[in-house]
């Protein structure tokens, strides 16, 4: 009798899962159209319909299902590692995905290809144009300061390959090596250009591999670097050394006497950081210098500051540090570190810092300074301000706040009265009279009636545009979207509907 009531349960659970909404489909590879496995699909409900977010992995038939669901709109993407991820209704590889509507009792199968990253190949060639083996060459994105995103090796003919590249432009640099006691490879651009200002771009697809991107590098003296920490010297812990150029970061230990050294350095600007974060006391130094010749010099440790907030309103009330995010994050040659939140009583490794306010509610930040560090790129309050901190007791962060927070909101539609769901909004700080952008860009969704909302803004200046076309789209592309211009009072928001964008 239980055995016949569980399969009766188990007839009723069949057929209620068959009724219910679901999203079914397939992975395959784009260029072969064979299975992918396994692969991860992620399914999130667009705001209005639930929250939620949930991820699959496909089987060898690379199939998935998400079941039961609630009738509504949601937004599916899948990726591999080897392939570039894919948004169901994007329209291109970088472009955000569109949501697909589910109704009840419905069960739409969709069809996912994904294709894969794009590869570089080249050979690194003596002066003979005989392959250099056990050469290490990078991969850098074609940023200010070039971002290194790959390595690879050389094999016994010189010849390398680098894999697992998303669309856009690289360039390609060969490392530096010794060949004997009197040559060495100086590190070189393709295309035979030592600084990268002159180097040439090459560029990468999906599905394709870039070849012939041979490096013939230069040949010549390689520097060393040495030196000492001196200091108070830390009670406990290893005391690193961080060698920094605007082609990335290396990375010593000093030994028990404090001596570290650098090989293989090509001419060039560098910072040096010494860190002893984790000892105590906290301590650290840093230096800024150009890299001409054999060098070496002394770093004198000192106490890592200890950061005093100050935060209050223009007339001069204090204001609950809880309202307010202090953000910070290290800058350097090689660029930007990870943002983290900056509390009363932290402690910062010297070196060049850019800080930065989130505050909540109605406030906004209208002045931000730090005493006892020196000030290198001042810029508007809610925006990165680029400090220079040394080995100091203390530092004072002085953060100014207003009352009067603006907001943005209103609806984006299709066409006449047919709302935008899952829409991404950008919001972009503009400088109207620089004609550029100045803060870090906003992103939010539309939800099921196709509105949006920014709060907690600035007054300003800002420009705001709607599209599937593109993700994180930068000022060109802001500018050829047609985004729309706004200026936001203290204290108000203003009402601002859009038509989605789409390109001509």
């Amino acid at each position: 009798m239980l055995c016949e009531m569980s399969r009766f349960a188990f007839w009723l659970l069949l057929a209620a899962s068959a009724q219910a909404a679901a999203i079914r489909g397939v992975v395959l590879d784009h260029s072969t159209g064979r299975p992918l496995a396994p692969a991860v699909v992620t399914l999130q409900a667009v705001q209005g319909y639930g929250a939620g977010k949930a991820s699959v992995r496909t089987g060898s038939s690379g199939q998935f299902v998400f079941s039961p669901l609630s009738a509504g709109a949601y937004l599916v993407s899948a990726s591999r590692l080897g392939f570039a991820g894919v948004k169901y209704g994007q329209k291109y590889w970088n472009a955000p995905g569109a949501p697909i509507l589910v109704a009840e009792e419905s069960a739409p199968f969709l069809d996912l290809r994904l294709r894969r990253l794009g590869s570089i190949t080249g050979i690194v060639w003596d002066e003979n144009e005989i392959g250099i083996p056990e050469q290490e060459v990078f991969a850098y994105r074609n940023t200010r300061p070039p971002t290194l995103v790959a390595r690879s090796r050389t094999d016994d003919r010189g010849g390398y390959r680098i894999g697992g590249l998303e669309p856009g432009q690289y360039l390609i640099r060969s490392g530096p090596k010794d060949l004997d006691e009197e040559t060495s490879v100086v590190p070189t651009f393709y295309k035979d250009s030592i600084a990268a200002v002159d180097a040439r771009t090459i560029d990468v697809e999906l599905d394709q591999q870039t070849p012939d991107i041979n490096v013939r590098p230069a040949f010549g003296k390689l520097f060393k670097l040495t030196g000492a920490v001196y200091g108070p010297m830390p009670g406990a812990g290893a005391v690193t050394v961080n060698l920094i150029s605007d082609m990335g970061q290396i990375t010593v230990t000093a030994n028990s006497s404090g001596q570290f050294s650098f090989d293989h350095l090509a001419p060039g600007n560098y910072e040096l950081v010494a860190d002893a974060s984790q000892s105590r006391p906290p301590s650290g130094a840093y230096r800024r210098f150009f890299m001409d010749r054999d060098t070496g010099f002394p770093l004198q440790l000192g106490p890592n500051p200890i950061v005093r907030l100050g935060i209050q309103e223009q007339d001069g009330k204090p204001v609950d540090q809880r309202a307010v995010s202090v953000l910070a994050r290290r800058k350097d040659l090689s660029g930007e570190g990870y943002t983290q939140r900056l509390k009363d009583g932290a402690a910062l490794l010297p070196g060049r810092w850019e800080i930065a306010a989130a505050p909540a509610g109605d406030f906004y930040p209208v002045a931000i300074s730090m005493h006892g560090a020196e000030s290198m790129q001042p810029g508007r309050a809610d925006t990165w301000n680029e400090f220079l901190v040394g080995p100091r007791p203390r530092v004072d962060l002085q953060l100014t706040l207003a009352v009067g927070a603006a907001g943005l909101r209103g609806r984006v539609t299709r066409s006449i009265n047919e709302p935008a769901a899952g829409a991404p909004v950008y919001l972009e700080t503009f400088d109207a009279a620089a004609g550029k952008r100045v803060a870090d860009l906003r992103k939010t969704l539309t939800d099921t009636r196709g509105e949006y909302r920014f709060t907690g803004l600035t007054p300003g200046d800002y420009r705001v545009v709607s599209s599937f076309e593109f993700e994180d789209p930068d000022e060109k592309m802001m500018e050829a979207a047609r985004a729309l211009m706004v200026s936001l009072k203290p204290g108000g928001e203003s009402v601002q509907d859009l038509n989605l964008y789409t390109r001509p």
